[in-house]
């Protein structure tokens, strides 16, 4: 009976997979259960944009120059379930499907548009973009750096597997920060393992982690509420409680993220971007900052 399971699996996919995949014209899918469940047939990592198809110009952009091009989806696919999670504003959607999304942009805490999640097969989130210009081939490269990222990570945690106390602890802290160069995201429970190893906080960890998840919750509320005044405020909160040149940068970082893309407050990005690069201004992170102010003041 057990072999009889697969060819069923299949047949469902290729029922619902198909429908979904029609929905959307191309590879891409708009159905998320039928999307994981062939990701996990099929081994697949899953590529999630989260878009606003007729009205939010950059996703507009994003899609003609990029995920509608036959390159890009054939390349793509090889490696990712592709899945479009609109939100229009004047096109009708499937009820089932509208409120899916709805449910998946707070979940996933995403606060602007265009939002791309790179996930494995369960949907854990390892790696966010949007726009990024150049072209099919710049976000293939991009995602096939992110998935090495990914691959170098887990090569990593599992020789952390293999210690034991505080070395396991910064073994993983090792994969962590690896991952976090791409910006990608990490396994929750990966934190755990390592907030428990350094439970006395005799390697800083503890501390470090704490924090990054406070971020974590503030983000994801925002994303939940839309409040964007109360985020600033509990960032600054957060600053307050760190001491952590990177870190505070960091934070400051986010910030300016919230004032550009929340409140469309340009300047006041900018400010929060300034203080982020005074913090630690010779670093390659103050570095980047200063360029990135450089080209903002330099846009009308």
């Amino acid at each position: 009976m057990k072999k009889a399971i697969f060819p069923i699996i299949a047949l469902v996919l290729l029922i619902s997979g198909g429908t979904a995949i029609a929905a959307t014209g191309s590879e891409w899918m708009e159905d998320f259960k039928a999307a994981k469940a062939r990701a996990t047939l099929e081994g697949k990592d899953m590529l999630l944009n989260f878009s606003g198809s007729d009205w939010c110009g950059w996703c507009i952009k994003l899609k003609k120059e990029v995920f509608s091009q036959p390159g890009f989806i054939k390349k793509a696919a090889k490696n990712y379930v592709l899945v479009e999670l609109d939100y229009p504003q004047r096109t009708k959607q499937p009820a089932r499907i509208k409120e899916q999304n709805q449910k998946l942009v707070k979940a996933y805490g995403v606060i602007g548009f265009p939002t791309v999640l790179v996930t494995d097969g369960k949907g854990r989130v390892y790696a966010r973009a949007g726009y990024m210009a150049g072209g099919p081939e710049k976000f293939i490269s991009y995602l096939e750096k992110v998935r090495k990222s990914k691959v170098e990570g887990d090569a990593l945690i599992a020789k952390a597997e293999k210690a034991q106390g505080l070395e396991k602890a910064r073994l993983l802290d090792q994969a962590v920060e690896r991952m976090a160069e791409n910006q990608m995201e990490v396994d929750p429970e990966i934190i755990d393992q390592i907030k428990k190893l350094d439970k006395n906080n005799e390697a800083g960890l503890k501390a470090k982690y704490e924090v990054r998840e406070g971020l974590g919750k503030i983000m994801q509320e925002t994303g939940q509420s839309g409040d964007y005044d109360k985020a600033l405020k509990d960032l600054d909160g957060l600053i307050a409680s760190v001491s952590s040149s990177s870190l505070k940068q960091y934070i400051y970082f986010v910030k300016a993220k919230i004032c550009f893309i929340g409140k469309k407050d340009k300047n006041a990005g900018i400010e929060n971007l300034k203080t982020a690069e005074r913090i630690a201004p010779n670093t390659e992170e103050g570095k980047k900052l200063s360029e990135m102010i450089k080209q903002l003041e330099a846009m009308e």
